[in-house]
């Protein structure tokens, strides 16, 4: 008798897998919207061929276990042999192997369960599929996918991802995402619009802030100009669920007055919704990806195939932020651009390099905002800064993080100086109280953001710290 071959266990569980395929077309399960059932993937009540086949790659490693949570029973962040064959028995028997509590609801399938208030579904993000409506991870995935997913969360939050393993300190990576602005949150409640308007910022002499108000600092060397702010936009905020609230700005909300720099120039702050190839700000290796956005001085690209465009914080949205009610990890931000001259090129400086880190307690927030910051030389004039700007002089919107948590600019080697001592330029936020957040008080709420900008007319290189106080 000839030796029988031997072959990987998991040949022949697809061997098993096609078997299946031909006797069987997917038995109905025992699940309601109110019960997961092990490997029913599409939370439509069935156990399906695919949704085995897709466990399958799960434990291969070639799809993320976000592609099927609930392939995953005991939430280990692995789909093993034993969960498959188990899926396999569901599939063959139509009994339902609960996976998670009862009446645990998934928000972003596109069905009111539990606690939810409202879940309108997803939009696909990281994929070929970019854009298009969902309601699982599975909807979003193509035959030419670069990427699996953006990372939510961790400490690579909007960079591309094809695993939770590419998300680290708890991120997850995910292809359908909820956003919000529609009315129904990201957390899935339902949202109240409230205007955040800026307690106007007063400069001391000394060209810092009063504590207190809202501006910005822009250190130069020698030069450092205090520049006080004032205006409003909207938050769109949900309410507090699973220990969480998420927030969105609409991007036509942003009205800022002219903001006068000295008598060198005027700026114009306009709210952006932020388009880039694929959703994700970040690509793998820190740097940012393609911005295909419209109506800016900076001309769009034109995005591959597998990464179409599609608005990075929702439909109409300039930002997207998180609270953490009962705390929030890397809550601290770091920015750091190096201005030292590249042996390489001189003309070459540094890519921005950002880092988040530690952790905040109750009402810490990240928020991410994308603005455009247009540029007039010499005094403000009545002309500019309306709707009839052009976009060339409206600037190129770039997304900034904003943290109840302290944020921090450094240029080191400033102005192409070697001896120039990096010392970075520092603003610190206010946690705010979800109970007030929730029901739409945000009086004293505060958000500290910064950022680095190098070879600036007159001003040179940069570091950029401002603070928002809300009335």
């Amino acid at each position: 008798m000839a030796e029988r071959k031997k072959f990987p266990w998991w040949k022949e569980l697809r061997t098993f897998v096609a078997l299946v395929a031909g006797v069987s077309f997917g038995w109905a399960s025992a699940a309601t919207a109110q019960q997961r059932c092990l490997g029913d993937c599409g939370g439509d009540g069935e156990v399906t061929v695919d949704e085995i086949i897709t466990m399958v790659n799960i434990a291969l490693g070639s799809q993320p276990v976000s592609s099927c949570p609930v392939g995953d029973a005991n939430g280990d962040g692995e789909v093993t042999i034993d969960e498959i064959i188990q899926a396999v028995n569901s599939l063959l028997t139509s009994e339902c192997i609960p996976v998670g509590p009862p009446g645990e609801a998934v928000c972003g399938n596109g069905q009111r369960e539990g606690d939810e208030e409202c879940d309108d579904g997803g939009i696909c993000v990281g994929t070929s599929k970019a854009g298009s409506a969902c309601t699982k991870d599975a909807d979003c995935f193509g035959t030419d996918d670069q990427y699996k997913g953006v990372c939510d969360g961790g400490d690579k939050p909007y960079a591309f991802c094809n695993s939770n393993d590419d998300c680290p300190n708890g991120g997850r990576c995910i292809a359908c995402r909820t956003f919000g602005g529609d009315g129904c949150a990201a957390n899935c409640t339902t949202e109240t619009t409230v205007t955040y308007a800026l307690v106007p910022g007063v400069v001391r002499p000394d060209q810092t802030l009063q504590p207190g108000t809202s501006g910005a600092v822009v250190w130069g060397d020698p030069l450092v100009i205090g520049l006080g702010l004032q205006g409003t936009q909207q938050l769109k905020i949900g309410k507090e669920r699973n220990g969480t609230i998420t927030a969105v700005i609409p991007a036509a909300s942003v009205q800022f007055p002219q903001i006068p720099i000295s008598t060198l120039a005027c700026a114009c702050v306009r709210g952006a919704e932020y388009k880039t190839c694929g959703g994700a700000i970040f690509n793998p290796d820190g740097s940012f990806t393609e911005s295909c956005t419209t109506g800016f001085a900076s001309d769009p690209v034109e995005c591959p195939s597998e990464r179409p465009c599609v608005a990075v914080f929702g439909p109409g949205n300039s930002a997207a932020g998180i609270v953490g009610c009962t705390g929030l990890s890397g809550v601290n931000l770091s920015v750091v651009q190096n201005s030292c001259p590249n042996p390489g090129d001189p003309t070459v400086n540094g890519p921005v390099e950002l880092t988040l880190s530690g952790t905040g307690g109750p009402g810490s927030t990240l928020l991410v905002n994308a603005i455009g910051i247009g540029t007039s030389i010499g005094a403000c004039q009545p002309t500019f800064c309306t709707d009839a700007d052009p976009p060339s002089a409206r600037g190129t919107p770039n997304p900034l993080v904003y943290t109840t948590g302290e944020a921090c600019a450094t240029v080191p080697c400033k102005n192409d100086d070697p001896s120039y001592p990096a010392e970075p330029k520092c603003v610190t936020g206010q946690p705010g109280s979800c109970p007030n957040l929730s029901a739409g008080n945000i009086t004293g709420f505060t958000l500290g953001g910064a950022f680095t900008a190098l070879g600036q007319q007159t001003l040179g290189d940069i570091e950029v710290t401002n603070i928002l106080v809300a009335q």
